[in-house]
């Protein structure tokens, strides 16, 4: 794999962050701000799963 194009780590980071942004909001064909509730439901997930960690969530 030849690289042509030579960037600072940083500026791929950003890009790679817009292209992560971009595709999501593509995918939910939604605005980037509802972002909360997708977080609680993972949370929630994570409770189910693994209940060694919940306990500490919940004592923060």
């Amino acid at each position: 794999m030849k690289i042509t194009h030579h960037e600072k780590p940083s500026e791929k980071r950003a890009r790679k962050k817009d292209d992560c942004e971009r595709r999501r909001k593509k995918l939910h064909k939604i605005p980037y701000e509802p972002q909360f509730t997708k977080f609680q439901v993972s949370a929630r997930h994570f409770q189910v799963k693994r209940p060694s960690q919940a306990d500490d969530s919940t004592n923060k």
